[in-house]
């Protein structure tokens, strides 16, 4: 019984903060069992028990809109994403979660090169006109 209420709060939760594009996608959702085949790359073992059967799931969450107003200004692109891998054998569970950043790159550097070279041209042209300014123009006639 608490096999099935296990799996069932952790698809209500996926559910949940699922909506839009944002949230959790399944991939993958199948059983595993060892002893036919299907098992997970590396033996489930815990306080000397092997657990050989359960439920294998591949999720990716979606979590670009969940990032802060501040983070998404400066990466408008980023696609941040967590993946997940789980072997569910209640109740020992082994979930593997990486994290991947895909942030279009060249945009990001692009906009920076042009502030740095806007600032650049904002300071050279104000010392120019600072220096112009406070300079006398002494005109010479070549007779």
């Amino acid at each position: 019984m608490c096999r099935i209420g296990h799996l069932y709060s952790v698809a209500q939760v996926s559910k949940l903060e699922t909506g839009g594009h944002e949230g959790v996608e399944i991939v993958n959702n199948e059983p595993f069992d060892t002893t036919r085949g299907r098992s997970p790359p590396y033996e489930l073992k815990a306080n000397g028990q092997t657990f050989t059967e359960g439920q294998y799931t591949y999720k990716v969450c979606h979590l670009a809109e969940k990032l802060p107003r501040h983070v998404r200004i400066l990466a408008p692109r980023a696609e941040i994403e967590l993946m997940e891998v789980s072997w569910n054998a209640f109740p020992y569970v082994r979930t593997v979660i990486t994290n991947v950043i895909v942030v279009v790159v060249v945009e990001v550097v692009v906009v920076v090169v042009v502030v740095v070279v806007v600032v650049v041209v904002v300071v050279v042209v104000v010392v120019v006109v600072e220096v112009v300014a406070t300079t006398p123009i002494k005109f010479f006639f070549f007779l």
